[in-house]
């Protein structure tokens, strides 16, 4: 061991992400229009670079779950695509509907509960223990039954009635706070936009500092989703750009 510094792999913060799903009256990306419908999605993308092959994802927006949040603590997007997480499997996945349907993907965008990263092994081909400790703090939970029921009342609204036959989850069943949280501890997985792990910060306890250097060692910095502090409120990619660039910059100054 060259540095023992213990906050490695602590502080793993992870998006909580669910899938509500409808029936939709009119046809959607959904395979349920067999090969003529496959080979329309990709002549479309072939001709005009549309459809779901090019994206799919038809809006995206932020809200509050809550009025008194200072800035929106739940992403949505929005897919002509219906899909669930696959159930009754020894291998957990999505499974998509095979008639037409649509999902929100509902991410909480500044999670409290928090995970870890530890090793298996001194063995370096071996995976990692990732742990992310979804939903272990109940205002995580709360969050997303907030964002469910804002759902509802959207799918009602003149503009959407019409485009929605049924509820496939969390069903119609699921009314009470009590059942709306059994739902999202089941049905919640992760949005694949891990961060934390190896936090910037100028206390002790920090892994990297503002330059992005790793406390105690020199030659040596972190330029990716590790080194965030705590989460955002949409998806990393671009700020990980942002760390690479500032880290390249830094390099070209003074190598």
């Amino acid at each position: 061991v060259i540095k023992h510094t213990p906050a490695v792999g602590k502080n793993l913060l992870e998006h909580p992400l669910m899938r509500p799903t409808f029936r939709s009256v009119k046809p959607s990306y959904n395979p349920s229009g067999g090969m003529l419908q496959a080979l329309g999605f990709l002549a479309k993308f072939l001709f005009t670079g549309q459809g779901p092959i090019a994206a799919p994802f038809e809006g995206q927006l932020f809200l509050k779950s809550t009025p008194e949040e200072l800035l929106p603590d739940v992403q949505m997007h929005f897919s002509l695509v219906g899909m669930v997480n696959t159930q009754g499997s020894q291998h957990k996945g999505i499974t998509v509907l095979p008639y037409p349907a649509f999902s929100f993907f509902v991410n909480n965008s500044y999670p409290k509960s928090k995970g870890t990263v530890k090793l298996a092994s001194a063995d370096p081909a071996v995976a990692p223990l990732i742990d992310p400790n979804l939903l272990h703090d109940e205002r995580d939970v709360q969050t997303l039954v907030r964002a469910l029921e804002f759902i509802r009342k959207l799918v009602v609204t003149p503009a959407m009635a019409k485009m929605v036959l049924d509820e496939v989850e969390p069903g119609r069943d699921t009314v009470s706070p009590e059942s709306l949280a059994c739902y999202v501890r089941a049905r919640t997985g992760i949005a694949y936009h891990p961060v934390g792990t190896c936090r910037m910060g100028i206390d002790e306890q920090a892994v990297v500092d503002p330059n992005l250097r790793v406390r105690g060692l020199d030659n040596l910095w972190i330029a990716d989703a590790s080194i965030m502090p705590d989460h955002i409120s949409g998806n990393p990619n671009a700020t990980c750009l942002m760390f690479g660039e500032k880290l390249g910059r830094q390099l070209l100054r003074n190598p």
